[in-house]
């Protein structure tokens, strides 16, 4: 918008003291959006590869500073990223044929878990040192409350595989199963201080829903969408615990969903010409950001890494950065796997311009106050504008 577009072409004699005003705002505000733009600019960088090997990301932290995740070939090697030390490996003396996964990192970025070898496994002070978590029955560890305190995963025992919250305070919970005569359960993810934890229960063989767990409920099986019979999945909450994400299947096949604080589900929708299809695996601190992938390998459109809000939808990742000014070089996102707490930093994989599986890690800038400001300035020109031809008339 601007002032010369304002109402009718016609010319008028009128008082320019409101412009004048108007004009000196909307410069200072320009002035400030300038000043935030540089401090929050949109960026793009690949995260290389182990050795050689395709690095796939599982975690971010908190301010987007550390990003942790696997190779994809057996055996499993994991990584932590920062921008001061790139890719290093953990525990890379693991023995022959000894996997190692990094599963989530704590939001300050020096707690990580994940397995190793079969067995949960934590990683602590900036991953300078590690160790089993617990007896030999922890199958696996899986997600981390934001303050590290609380870890989550499945716990194996000569009778079940079931969903676990461990912490020093809590000690060691089982979180339950659905049915007795098929005893499985998984836990992905565990909001602040461990209070709410998220992830996976059998319904039969074959059949998995969502579930949301606290201290007060239990476990809840989460709703599916309509018309896909049961079939869901949650695979992180907010870290508020309003906001769980994950995936449900419809009558046109799995969709990123999530699911509010009343345990309601809501379908994230989809991108125009990509297949609706696909799972949220990210949510923002307070569950107004969600991540994950759209679309499918089934079609030539997807997959594609995607960013979601209230306010605009489904987006892709790549569509946010071009229109932001980053040049990707050839680069195909195609999974978003994580975001940090402002909903600004995204970790996610995708083809390099050599053809090769890479993580990457990009910020998206918020929209600038400033441009906010710049807008209503103009707006409020043009009201005194008219305002000014209707009391003095045509000239």
């Amino acid at each position: 918008m601007d002032l010369a577009s304002c109402g009718s072409s016609r010319r008028a004699r009128v008082d320019t003291s409101g412009a004048r005003l108007a004009f000196s705002v909307v410069a200072a505000a320009l002035t400030l959006t300038t000043a935030q733009g540089a401090a929050s600019a949109a960026s793009f960088v690949g995260l290389g590869l182990l050795d050689g090997l395709s690095a796939y990301p599982s975690d971010i932290s908190d301010d987007g500073s550390a990003v942790v995740g696997n190779t994809s070939i057996f055996p499993t090697r994991a990584f932590r990223w920062t921008a001061a030390d790139g890719l290093v490996e953990l525990d890379a003396l693991a023995g022959p044929g000894q996997s190692v996964v990094a599963n989530a990192v704590s939001a300050d970025g020096s707690r990580i878990v994940g397995g190793r070898d079969g067995r949960g496994w934590v990683w602590d002070g900036d991953a300078g040192s590690s160790a089993a978590l617990g007896p030999l029955g922890f199958s696996s560890a899986d997600g981390i409350s934001p303050d590290g305190a609380t870890i989550v995963g499945q716990l194996s025992t000569s009778l079940t595989f079931e969903a676990y919250r461990s912490s020093a305070a809590t000690g060691t919970q089982l979180l339950g199963v659905f049915d007795p005569s098929w005893p499985i359960s998984r836990a992905f993810d565990a909001s602040a201080g461990g209070a709410v934890v998220v992830g996976t229960v059998d319904r039969r063989q074959g059949v998995t829903s969502a579930f949301v767990w606290t201290e007060a409920t239990g476990m809840t099986v989460l709703p599916d969408l309509p018309g896909g019979g049961i079939a869901s999945a949650a695979w992180a909450v907010s870290s508020d615990g309003s906001t769980v994400v994950g995936w449900s299947r419809s009558s046109l096949g799995l969709e990123p969903v999530l699911w509010d604080s009343s345990g309601a589900i809501v379908g994230l929708g989809s991108i125009p010409g990509v297949a609706p299809t696909g799972g949220a695996f990210g949510v923002s601190a307070d569950g107004s950001v969600i991540v994950g992938v759209a679309g499918s390998t089934a079609t030539a459109a997807g997959p594609h890494a995607f960013v979601w809000d209230r306010q605009r939808g489904m987006r892709t990742v790549e569509s946010v950065l071009t229109s932001a000014g980053i040049d990707l070089e050839g680069w195909k996102l195609t999974s978003a796997r994580a975001i940090s707490a402002d909903g600004l930093s995204i970790a996610g994989a995708g083809i390099n311009p050599s053809g090769q599986a890479e993580a990457w890690l990009a910020v998206i800038p918020e929209p600038s106050s400033g441009a906010m400001v710049a807008a209503g300035v103009l707006a409020l020109a043009c009201r005194r504008q008219h305002r000014s031809r209707n009391e003095k008339g045509p000239g």
